[in-house]
């Protein structure tokens, strides 16, 4: 590799690569600095590895979890020759993944992302050095393709959930609340109460859906028209019987100010969010439905 670089590059001034095993920057640094003792050449480590303190304070260190693939080590391999190392950078996993993606989107380079490590870590360091490599040749070694990845880097839901991509937030549960009409008070159930009771209310007021309370104002759980419908159905319960048996209790309580992401998540492990008025204990303001949500994402 460091004879193809020489023919094809002669006047390089520079090579960077990550290091993992070693073989690849010390082959090429050895062999540019044999043919040409002035190349500098720059490791690229990612944080959790131990090999760039070891670099720079000959110390072992104890190493810590990181995504990056293919660079980075929790020991130092006896091929290791840092002679013909003169610098080491160290990059983060969130910068490495996401300059990966941008090698593909703005350069058509589908690479690994220890490429997008390498890209990074000699971006860094070049800029440190400011005028000192101003004019300078650099070559950056991007050593894998993208093929391993693409359930990982170029995957949106992988790179939400480990937190390296930001969807733009969706507003609060009051935005919701302003945007979607609901009634202006919460008709409330009490435990003890009969079907037909809560059947009736329902009628009346045109709702599908009462919480239920117990003596002391907490709220239990709650009754849906769907629920009654198919406990009568099926013999479960009759009219007389009381709603206790018949409640629901997937229920769970949110804030005005929490995020809709956060209650888009509750509806989709089926959980029904109730909003509850934080000045007064046991009120609630709003039963938030699927329909709801996609009246509102859908504005």
């Amino acid at each position: 590799t460091g004879a193809e670089i020489l023919e094809q590059m002669p006047d390089i001034d520079i090579f960077i690569a990550g290091i993992g095993t070693g073989g690849t920057i010390c082959g090429v640094g050895k062999y540019l600095k044999e043919k040409k003792p002035g190349v500098k050449v720059v490791a690229v480590d990612p944080v959790g590895s131990i090999v760039y303190d070891y670099f720079k304070t000959g110390k072992m260190t104890e190493a810590k979890t990181y995504k990056i693939e293919g660079i980075g080590e929790d020991f130092i391999p006896l091929n290791y020759d840092f002679s013909v190392i003169d610098d080491m950078v160290r990059v983060e996993d969130k910068e490495s993944f996401l300059a990966t993606r941008e090698l593909l989107s703005k350069e058509g380079i589908y690479s690994g992302v220890s490429s997008g490590s390498a890209v990074v870590g000699a971006l860094r360091w070049l800029k440190e050095q400011g005028d000192a490599v101003k004019g300078k040749n650099v070559l950056i070694m991007l050593p894998d393709s993208g093929n391993r990845y693409l359930s990982k880097v170029y995957d949106d839901d992988w790179m939400e959930e480990a937190g390296y991509l930001e969807k733009p937030p969706l507003g609060s549960v009051q935005d919701l609340l302003n945007k979607v009409s609901h009634p202006e008070e919460i008709l409330m159930a009490k435990q003890g109460d009969k079907v037909s009771s809560a059947i009736e209310t329902m009628r009346d007021k045109g709702i599908s859906q009462l919480p239920i309370k117990d003596d002391q104002g907490w709220i239990k759980g709650i009754i849906k028209e769907k629920s009654i419908l198919t406990a009568l159905f099926e013999n479960k319960v009759s009219a007389n019987d009381t709603i206790d048996n018949i409640m629901d209790t997937s229920i769970e309580f949110v804030a005005p100010t929490d995020s809709v992401e956060k209650v888009a998540r509750l509806v989709s492990g089926g959980k029904l969010p109730l909003v509850a008025d934080p000045d007064k204990q046991g009120n609630i303001l709003a039963i938030i439905t699927t329909s709801d949500l996609v009246a509102y994402l859908g504005q």
